[in-house]
């Protein structure tokens, strides 16, 4: 504080901005990883890797399982569902 008023200097300003930015994107990095949707239309893209997640056989809550899932979704099914994937991320 100088003479009763509060004083920031440019500093400290763009760090507290920078570390809110990165805590901002990391929050939208972790949001986007455990959507389902998006591995969907992603995996999509490569038929044959589609091919070989739908036919493996994958330990119950692993990351197989979890896009195997996510391949399985229809888009009317997943709206408004989210299943819990805190526990493979």
């Amino acid at each position: 504080m100088v003479n009763g008023e509060w004083r920031v200097l440019p500093q400290q300003l763009v760090a507290f901005l920078s570390e809110r930015v990165k805590s901002t994107q990391l929050t939208v990095l972790s949001e986007r990883l455990q959507a389902p949707m998006i591995w969907k239309k992603e995996i999509e893209k490569a038929p044959e890797l589609k091919k070989k997640i739908e036919t493996e056989q994958y330990p119950e809550n692993s990351f197989g399982q979890f896009l195997q899932d996510a391949l399985a979704l229809n888009r009317k099914d997943f709206k408004g569902k989210q299943k819990d994937t805190s526990h493979i991320f």
